[in-house]
């Protein structure tokens, strides 16, 4: 099999200044230039803010029970309704942020981290024969063994076998998700490897794993922030998916996927709102990660500057 080629990711042309483009201001110019990653751009922007801000937004206690108004549709009082057990809707769909945004965002940090190590190693140290070539066969055979399951299957199958709860979700996510870093790492170091800088440092006298990691990996490691990105919606949709088959976040715990399978039951009788405003949130949020990583990655793609 063929090298993969890295992905280039410097930036664009130096302004007429002679000073050269920052790369927040690269990005953020890109993204901006672009329909969908604005989108992107401000579904997550107001997403992050509402989960920072959530404790002081919410109208009620989103635990707190109203006996007398179940099933109650959207009011001024209650802009979402209330759902079967008297909950106000709109009150869980805020607090709902700082249970799903937290879990994916620390799930995706720890399955980045996971996956560019074992990249690094499976990428530089491929193909080679001793200890550090088969170290990296079998770290290949271990990911081809998780990713020959369906990723929710295994992330279901994980969970179950810990147990329910938000750390343990988080916990399974970052294990499920970490093969797709790593394997990205691995495709960037191939084509890295023999490069004239690292043969450069192997001449003068880095250790492998010195040169695999301080003058390798920062080479690669643009195509893991912007891979985040894309994971980061898809972890926000495994725990909402986990919860909604009840082996995620137990009630009455605010959370996107458990409101939805809680309020679906009742769409069939008229009382849409307990699983369409969740539903909508949980939508709109995946989108706006899913824009902005595939614009970010357009970025970081030469073909898609000119």
């Amino acid at each position: 099999m063929d090298p993969v080629e890295p992905i280039d990711a410097t930036l664009g042309p130096a302004p007429l200044t002679g000073r050269r483009e920052s790369p927040f201001r690269y990005y953020l110019r890109f993204v901006l230039s672009r329909p969908a990653g604005i989108f992107g751009l401000v579904m997550v922007s107001a997403v992050l803010i509402i989960t920072i801000i959530a404790p002081w937004i919410i109208p009620y206690d989103p635990e707190k029970t109203f006996p007398g108004l179940i099933l109650e549709p959207p009011s001024g009082a209650h802009w979402f309704g209330t759902d079967a057990t008297g909950l106000d809707v709109f009150s869980r769909v805020i607090a709902a942020t700082r249970t799903d945004i937290p879990v994916a965002f620390a799930a995706t940090a720890a399955s980045m981290a996971i996956g560019v190590i074992l990249g690094v190693i499976a990428g530089y140290f491929g193909e080679r024969r001793g200890l550090g070539g088969a170290v990296s066969e079998i770290i290949m055979r271990i990911l081809d063994i998780f990713q020959a399951f369906p990723v929710f299957v295994l992330a279901l199958v994980l969970v179950a076998a810990a147990g329910s709860g938000a750390l343990n979700v988080g916990i399974a996510i970052a294990f499920v998700n970490a093969p797709i870093f790593a394997r990205l790492i691995r495709g960037q170091i191939l084509g890295l490897r023999r490069m004239p800088f690292v043969e450069a440092a192997r001449c003068a006298g880095g250790t492998p794993l010195r040169v695999a990691f301080h003058n390798v990996m920062p080479n690669v490691i643009s195509p893991a922030f912007v891979q985040a990105s894309v994971t980061l919606g898809f972890a926000i949709l495994l725990t909402a998916g986990l919860s909604f088959v009840g082996a995620g976040v137990a009630a009455p715990t605010p959370e996107w996927g458990l409101m939805v399978a809680s309020g679906g039951r009742h769409i069939i009788t008229g009382e849409w709102w307990p699983s369409v405003f969740p539903g909508l949130a949980l939508g709109g949020t995946i989108l706006g990660f899913a824009f902005l990583g595939e614009v970010m990655g357009q970025a970081i793609n030469p073909l898609e500057r000119r």
